[in-house]
């Protein structure tokens, strides 16, 4: 590996970081005290405190899209929807049975056989 009369990696800087490099060499960036680069996985391991996963949580969002807030409403929607949808399916059969139950309610049984689904 080493040309005669050269030094290796390690023995020209002891504190390399030595990691396999994808060209198949080693690492020649200074090592951390735990013995890799910052590149190698001598940085972070992550928020280890409540607080710092918080702060993490918070600046990771993006769009809120998957937030549990979020994924509550669009359940509450979701129910509105089909709570709508279901009382206008009734609505329509009670037009189609009965108008004059319609008309008394203040309604056109008309304007309620036309009515759209909200889907």
């Amino acid at each position: 590996m080493t040309r005669e009369g050269s030094a290796t990696i390690n023995d020209a800087r002891p504190h390399a970081c030595g990691a396999k490099t994808r060209a198949g060499r080693p690492c020649k960036n200074a090592q951390m005290p735990n013995g890799r680069c910052r590149m190698h996985g001598g940085k972070s391991k992550g928020p280890r405190t409540p607080e710092g996963i918080e702060a993490i949580r918070k600046a990771i969002t993006k769009h809120g899209m998957r937030s549990k807030s979020f994924k509550t409403l669009m359940g509450e929607l979701r129910y509105i929807k089909r709570t709508t949808r279901d009382l206008l399916t009734k609505l329509k059969q009670v037009a189609c049975e009965n108008p004059d139950a319609i008309r008394s309610g203040g309604l056109d049984p008309e304007r309620v056989l036309k009515m759209r689904d909200l889907s």
